[in-house]
């Protein structure tokens, strides 16, 4: 009908989303009797809209008791007024193991719900693995690892200073660590047990922390050479380490180089080799420095200078700039750093010579045409010339003429 009005009404209805999420992990994920534990559990709006009376329940293994939470639990249980979308609250639950055998697995169940109807649950896995603690050396001071090879089965060595000390430190990952031992053997004409198993602690001075050098003199050893600490620990549930051991050498040794002797006494040259050879009964040779001193009477010193440190191969080029008298001495460094003594001005030398090099006239470092202009400044005169030059006289016999030049030729350098 044309007339006919057409009415038509629509009702629009608005969905929003309900959606809550929970997680749980337990941290550690693996322990052992005794141990503590913590679950993280978190709870997240994931809807579009808030959500109100969240409560949160949990179940956890009959081995597990629970410590504390937070926020606080109430008969197992956590009430949230709310939460807004996209909020999220974590939860803390610290439990303590007890009464579960090797290999068992311990769940821990928890559920949400809210006055909405969203749901969710989690579940989170304790593994229960019977292990004992772990013990470990802490050195303070100077220490060197070395690996040694004893026939196929490789060691650590450590070689320590005199004043450094060793703390046995220990963890473990379930019920804690209860007590540490250890023993103390010295090896001098066969190995030597200084004392048998005894608890460490700071009841057990003046064993805590460990001087081995120490430990050497309070038992009429001598404090230096090598030491063997064995030790171990034991947990509160009664897991027992497997005993370990190490060798410690403690280095108080210095090391001891020498030079060789230098041949001939006189060097007609500006440069002269010096060999060194340095040995060490400890760890070994770092590096060799060189210290000389000059006299241009034999009488006079200067003070000692550092000349050069070598790594390896303990050969110096040595070049003088002056003739003149030189002493040479040398310092051996190990690699812990123990070294010789220093030179100071009543230390002898290693070696010395006498280097005389007259070719140098201007003392350049190079017998070039410079020295030869000096002769040829010079040249004809003689002791009672007015501007007599000693120096260009090279072969010393009161004349400066063609020898001389001969003998700049001679020892050319360019």
């Amino acid at each position: 009908d044309a007339n006919m009005e057409n009415n038509e009404a629509y009702e629009y209805t608005s969905i929003e989303s309900i959606s809550l999420h929970i997680m749980k992990q337990s941290i550690p994920s693996v322990t052992e009797p005794g141990g503590v534990i913590m679950y993280e559990i978190i709870v997240k709006n994931s809807g579009a809209t808030k959500v109100t009376d969240v409560v949160v329940r949990e179940e956890h293994n009959e081995n597990i008791i629970i410590i504390s939470s937070n926020p606080p639990i109430q008969n197992n249980t956590w009430y949230i007024s709310q939460l807004n979308a996209s909020e999220f609250i974590k939860i803390y639950v610290y439990a303590k193991v007890f009464n579960a055998t090797d290999g068992d697995i311990l769940s821990n169940y928890v559920n949400v719900t809210c006055a909405e109807g969203a749901y969710d649950e989690a579940q989170a896995y304790v593994a229960i693995k019977l292990s004992p603690p772990y013990t470990y050396k802490i050195f303070y001071g100077k220490v060197v690892n070395v690996t040694v090879w004893d026939s196929e089965n490789p060691y650590i060595l450590h070689y320590i200073l005199n004043t450094t000390l060793i703390d046995l430190a220990a963890v473990d990952n379930g019920s804690g660590v209860n007590k540490t031992f250890y023993r103390i053997f010295k090896l001098e004409n066969g190995w030597n047990l200084l004392f048998d198993w005894h608890e460490y602690g700071w009841k057990s001075y003046p064993y805590c922390p460990i001087n081995l050098a120490e430990l050497g003199n309070l038992y009429n050893f001598s404090p230096c050479g090598k030491y063997q600490i064995e030790f171990y620990s034991i947990d509160n549930v009664g897991n027992v380490e497997e005993v370990k051991w190490n060798d410690v050498f403690v280095d108080c040794y210095s090391p001891i180089s020498i030079i060789e002797p230098i041949c001939p006494y006189e060097i007609s040259n500006r440069s002269v080799e010096i060999i060194v050879n340095a040995t060490d009964i400890g760890i070994g040779i770092e590096k060799v420095a060189l210290y000389y001193r000059y006299s241009l009477d034999n009488i006079s010193w200067s003070n000692w200078t550092l000349y050069d440190i070598k790594i390896e191969n303990y050969s110096f080029e040595f070049t003088a700039i002056n003739d003149g008298y030189y002493q040479f001495y040398s310092v051996a460094y190990d690699k812990l750093g123990n070294h010789e003594i220093l030179p100071n001005a009543s230390t002898m030398p290693k070696a010395y010579c006498k280097i005389s090099y007259p070719y140098d006239i201007n003392k350049d470092g190079k017998v070039n045409i410079q020295d030869l202009i000096i002769v040829a400044q010079h040249f004809g005169m003689t002791p009672a010339s007015e501007n007599w030059m000693e120096e260009a006289d090279l072969n010393k016999d009161d004349v400066i003429n063609i020898l001389d030049i001969l003998l700049i030729i001679k020892h050319w350098t360019g």
